[in-house]
């Protein structure tokens, strides 16, 4: 992790590009501006954290190619260019390459304009938001509810349990959005724990007729 003077204002372009050994980043309150591609190519960054102050982010700043948590304030609107210079923060497994740019994993991103991004990109802010639910926003959750398969494929494909128990306990996903899944979630005890809420708020549909021993 560095530590950055307190009264620093503005981090230049490529600041950090390419810095393989940076792990964690929390920015001072100080800070106003983050230059083009500041974090560029820093897979091995995790975490990083913003502050309310800043006013101007760079195209790719937070492209690291690794999987990153970063945490914005309310009021800050995150932009597609800031996390991927091509606007795609592909997901979907099965390449290299595309491994390389899934960029976002338990991330606070509250002020988004799904309408901006690309599709792919749209389902990992939605599984995002699910994982790291802090309040309902509309903005999130009716492009989910209309969006159920997509983000039902995210979430079995990279096991992101939390953003499925958020969706169930909030009421974002119905019975009937995760009885076509069951068979494809392998997990014992999220498949338990689905159940276990079916019954406890008493719904009404086939999936409350299935016991836990006839799923395995």
């Amino acid at each position: 992790m560095i530590a950055f003077a307190e009264s620093l204002q503005a981090l230049e372009e490529n600041a950090f590009a390419l810095c393989s050994q940076l792990e964690a980043v929390f920015l001072p309150e100080s800070l106003e501006e983050i230059g083009k591609n500041a974090f560029i190519g820093c897979e091995k960054l995790r975490e990083i954290t913003i502050g309310k102050n800043v006013k101007t982010i760079g195209g790719g700043a937070f492209e690291t190619w690794g999987s990153l948590k970063l945490c914005a304030e309310t009021d800050m609107l995150i932009r597609p260019m800031m996390l991927d210079n091509r606007w795609n923060m592909y997901w979907n497994p099965g390449s290299i390459k595309i491994e390389k740019k899934y960029l976002l994993h338990d991330s606070w991103l509250p002020n988004v304009n799904l309408a901006e991004w690309k599709p792919d990109a749209r389902v990992i802010l939605a599984v995002n938001y699910l994982e790291s639910y802090r309040e309902s926003i509309e903005n999130y959750e009716t492009w989910i509810r209309e969006h159920v398969n997509e983000c039902m494929e995210m979430i079995i494909s990279r096991k992101r349990w939390p953003a499925l128990r958020s969706a169930v306990t909030n009421n974002i996903f119905t019975s009937a959005d995760i009885l076509p899944w069951l068979d494809r979630i392998k997990d014992r005890d999220e498949k338990a724990w689905l159940l276990k809420m079916n019954r406890d708020q008493q719904t009404q549909d086939d999936l409350s007729d299935l016991d836990l021993d006839d799923l395995f």
